[in-house]
């Protein structure tokens, strides 16, 4: 059994982070390059067993403009003015097939599920590409690919794509004027909460034990994967 600190101290804990000096000026940058991209996001309707909500097939530009999938469930009773859900997807997993994915838009919230680049290898399929991927060495998974390079490293990809899929959320026609909220669990916790710094105008975020909060204290507490990863890396290099 892995135990952290009490649960008192967690509730508190609030580590310092050594923020770099153009920290707010890079994100600021990477999210205006990405949003100058014209292409209006695609919403192709799509048979298939789901009953209860109209399924679409979702495209929309993220970093670098690069083409990002998503699925949205409109839910056919739902509930007026009820918050548009994006949720991002965990560690190793993509955003799979509709019915995967039934439980807030049975509860009456249009939902965005957003495919995530380059994984599905691990427990849900994918359809989207890692296209900014520059095939520099890392260790095997995500989180050292470009890692010598702020622009270049693989979760700038990903952070900037949950944005962007926020902003296609708003894009929706249907789910214009409505509030958006984010989520999901593990590495999509950790999505959760960078869309909603991202994108900005956020009704609230449902991050649930989310990813990369704090890595310098994960690599410290356990050598379990995916953290292992940047260990392995650093072992090597």
């Amino acid at each position: 059994m892995l135990a952290d600190l009490p649960l008192s101290e967690l509730r508190r804990y609030s580590p310092e982070v050594a923020e770099p000096a153009d920290f707010d000026e890079f994100w600021a940058g990477q999210l205006a390059a990405a949003r100058a991209d014209s292409a209006e996001p695609s919403f192709l309707p799509v048979d298939g067993p789901v009953r209860h909500a109209a399924v679409y097939d979702v495209t929309f530009a993220g970093y670098a403009g690069d083409p990002i999938k998503a699925w949205l469930l409109d839910p056919h009773r739902a509930v007026p003015d009820a918050a548009v859900i994006v949720e991002f997807v965990g560690y190793g997993g993509g955003r799979g097939h509709p019915f995967d994915w039934l439980r807030w838009s049975a509860a009456g919230h249009p939902h965005l599920v957003m495919d995530t680049r380059g994984q599905g290898g691990g427990w849900l399929g994918a359809d989207t590409p890692d296209l900014g991927d520059s095939g520099a060495p890392s260790t095997p998974g995500f989180l050292t690919r470009g890692i010598m390079e702020p622009r270049g490293h693989y979760y700038t990809r990903l952070f900037v794509d949950a944005a962007r899929a926020v902003d296609a959320a708003r894009m929706w026609p249907a789910g214009a004027g409505r509030p958006v909220v984010t989520a999901g669990a593990s590495q999509g916790g950790g999505l959760a909460i960078a869309a909603a710094h991202l994108a900005g105008g956020i009704a609230a975020a449902m991050p649930d034990v989310p990813f990369l909060a704090h890595p310098q204290r994960a690599l410290e507490i356990t050598d379990s994967l995916p953290y292992y990863e940047l260990a392995e890396y650093c072992r090597v290099h």
